[in-house]
């Protein structure tokens, strides 16, 4: 932007010197001398050969930067979704606890709480704990590196030290008040805080993994009524729209997510992934389930 209006600022001083020649050139006899018609001569050549192309080749440049920008942050955005999603794919031990705490962990932001800075020490400490990808191969487990590496600031709970450490913080007879909200978000996510009945929801333990692996980024939105659906609590409104415009005979499923939004679209292995477990996801939901899913970046 800045190279731009230097750009045009220059262009606007080279048209005013062009006029003064000009004049000079158009004005009496005596004052068109052979230097001058020269000098013009010169100056339009420099003109013709440097300035104009620099001008269309900035005005070009700046378009190309715009759209290389946006489909890099696209990209990334993808790329960041894809390797979360092999993270969290990683199969658990079906202790729904254990995914319940995950689940909870991840949707702290969504409930306005701050972190608990005990657990999120002991979740860094415990990070190369995480359990060998014995389902991944190749492609799949060189992107479960890569996530790992990247997601050391936004960490998953894995370890059985994290678990016990929470379940003592939601059984503790003097609570503090760290342990306080902790036991505010599993009430407000499960409708209970007691670990024992937790435990309970064994039914829906797969699509609470298949959950965590379709909404694995920080901050949720409409994400949360959803959870609670999954442990039976349906007290929000789902909303799942019907005859997408861009899939013929799609339906959709619409959630807000601050300037993001899920819909369908699109054949590519993302997409088809979240596809296959949205399907498995959805049949726990009391309405038609969508047939497609996808991440749209606005």
């Amino acid at each position: 932007g800045r190279m731009g209006s230097e750009i045009d600022d220059f262009s606007r001083r080279v048209g005013r010197m062009g006029s003064e020649i000009d004049r000079l050139v158009q004005g009496d006899e005596k004052e068109r001398s052979k230097e001058v018609q020269a000098g013009w001569q010169i100056f339009g050549g420099i003109i013709k050969k440097t300035i104009t192309p620099a001008l269309t080749f900035a005005a070009e440049r700046n378009d190309w930067a715009r759209r290389q920008i946006q489909a890099k942050r696209e990209d990334e955005a993808i790329k960041r979704l894809e390797e979360e999603y092999v993270l969290v794919s990683v199969p658990q031990d079906g202790n729904s606890f254990y995914t319940a705490i995950s689940v909870c962990y991840r949707f702290q932001t969504a409930l306005k709480e701050a972190p608990y800075p005990t657990v999120y020490s002991e979740i860094l400490k415990n990070f190369s704990k995480l359990p060998p990808a014995k389902t991944l191969q190749g492609h799949g487990l060189e992107m479960r590196k890569k996530a790992i590496s990247s997601l050391t600031d936004y960490p998953t709970l894995y370890s059985r030290d994290i678990v016990s450490t929470i379940r003592e913080s939601l059984t503790r007879k003097n609570p503090t008040e760290n342990d306080k909200r902790l036991i505010n978000s599993f009430e407000v996510l499960y409708g209970t805080a007691d670990p024992e009945e937790i435990c309970h929801y064994r039914a829906s333990d797969r699509a609470l993994e298949v959950f965590v692996g379709l909404h694995s980024m920080p901050g949720v939105g409409a994400d949360v009524p959803i959870i609670k659906a999954l442990a039976g609590k349906l007290t929000a409104k789902i909303q799942i729209y019907g005859s997408d415009p861009t899939v013929p005979e799609g339906t959709r499923l619409l959630l807000e997510y601050n300037d993001t939004y899920y819909a369908t679209s699109g054949d590519s292995p993302l997409c088809l992934a979240k596809n296959e477990a949205m399907s498995q996801f959805t049949a726990l939901l009391p309405r038609k389930p969508p047939r497609f899913l996808a991440y749209r970046f606005k």
